[in-house]
C-alpha cells in the first residue's frame, strides 16, 4: 500500500509542514466493516520526527485491527513514532467494526518535532464525507488485493477485486510511476488467476 497509494486522502491538516489525512471507506469485501485510510506526508523542506496517535470511541467502534495484524479490542491510543523523510508518504489502513453509530468514530492526533511540537488533530469522518479520493480507491484496492493474496478469511474474491480495479483506474486515469505499476500488478495477477483457475 505504501508504495502505491499517494498518501493524501479526503480530509487533511498540516503541522510544521507535515500533512496528516484520513478517509473512512466502507469495506467492499466485509460490508459490516469500515476502513480508515490514514496518510502522513513529509514536509517539503526536510525530515521531521512525527508521532501519530489514534483514539477510537469505544461507543462507536467495537473492535479494530491494522490490516495485516491480529485484531485488537478496545480503544487504546497507540503511539507510532516515525521519522518522515522530505516529501515521502506513509499509509496505515485500520479495519474497524462499527458499534451502531454512524459518526464520532474517533480522532487522529499528529505531533511533529522534538522539543516544541506542532500538532494537528483530525476527526475520523463518516464514510463518503468529502467524497472518495483517488488515493482512497487505490489504497482499498491494494488492501483487498493483499488480503486475497494472503488467503485471509473473508478476503475479496477475484470478481470483486476486478470491480475494485476498474473503480481505482477510473479514479486514477493518469496514474504513473508506482501507482500505475500497482494497477498493472493487480490486473496481471487477476488475469493469471483467471487463466489458471
Amino acid at each position: 500500500v505504501n508504495a502505491s497509494a499517494p498518501g493524501i486522502f479526503g480530509v487533511s491538516k498540516t503541522a510544521s509542514g507535515v500533512t496528516v489525512s484520513v478517509e473512512t471507506i466502507s469495506c467492499k469485501w466485509k460490508p459490516s466493516m469500515l476502513i480508515a485510510a490514514i496518510g502522513i506526508r513529509g514536509a517539503s523542506d526536510g525530515t521531521r520526527n512525527v508521532e501519530a496517535r489514534m483514539h477510537l470511541n469505544k461507543g462507536a467502534i467495537s473492535k479494530y485491527r491494522l490490516l495485516g495484524f491480529d485484531p485488537a479490542r478496545g480503544s487504546g491510543g497507540s503511539v507510532i513514532p516515525h521519522k518522515v523523510p522530505k516529501n515521502e508518504s506513509t499509509v496505515v489502513l485500520v479495519e474497524m467494526q462499527p458499534a451502531g453509530k454512524s459518526s464520532g468514530f474517533g480522532r487522529i492526533g499528529l505531533a511533529v518535532g522534538d522539543a516544541e511540537k506542532a500538532t494537528a488533530i483530525l476527526d475520523l469522518p463518516p464514510p463518503g464525507a468529502g467524497g472518495s479520493s483517488s488515493g482512497g480507491s487505490l489504497a482499498i484496492l491494494m488492501a483487498g488485493f493483499s488480503e486475497w493474496l494472503s488467503g485471509s478469511e473473508g478476503a475479496p474474491d477475484p470478481v470483486l477485486l476486478d470491480a475494485m480495479l476498474r473503480e481505482a483506474r477510473a479514479k486514477n486515469p493518469h496514474a504513473s510511476g508506482p501507482q500505475a505499476e500497482a494497477l498493472a500488478l493487480v490486473a496481471d495477477t487477476l488475469a493469471f488467476a483467471r487463466r489458471n483457475h
